[in-house]
């Protein structure tokens, strides 16, 4: 989960990237979810930052339905769901942090 004007989501979106180009092959999705409650404004951030990923975006801003059933009250905030959307971690690492790859790597396991 992000905003466009936060500066520590802004900082992650290159490791973001570059996590979801290396496990293409696996079987994980990334999803990017943004919580501006102005699409013009989610819409340039995507193409200012050349943030490649899958992007969904929850005009509701933290009081929309994604947000409030991911307990996101801050961003950036990282979520992990099974393949069935079940949330299994709430308080997952950012990308910038040596510890998303170990959780993930667990994960895959």
């Amino acid at each position: 989960f992000w905003t466009s004007s936060c500066s520590p989501c802004i900082k992650n979106i290159p490791a973001f990237t570059q996590f979801e180009k290396s496990y293409r092959a696996d079987p994980i999705i990334f999803l990017s979810i943004n919580l501006d409650v102005d699409p013009d404004l989610w819409k340039a951030a995507i193409r200012k930052y050349n943030f490649q990923s899958i992007h969904l975006s929850d005009m509701g801003g933290f009081s929309g339905l994604a947000a409030v059933y991911s307990k996101v009250v801050y961003v950036p905030k990282y979520v992990i769901a099974d393949k069935e959307g079940k949330i299994i971690n709430y308080q997952a690492p950012q990308p910038i942090d040596a510890e998303f790859k170990t959780t993930i790597d667990n994960l895959l396991r």
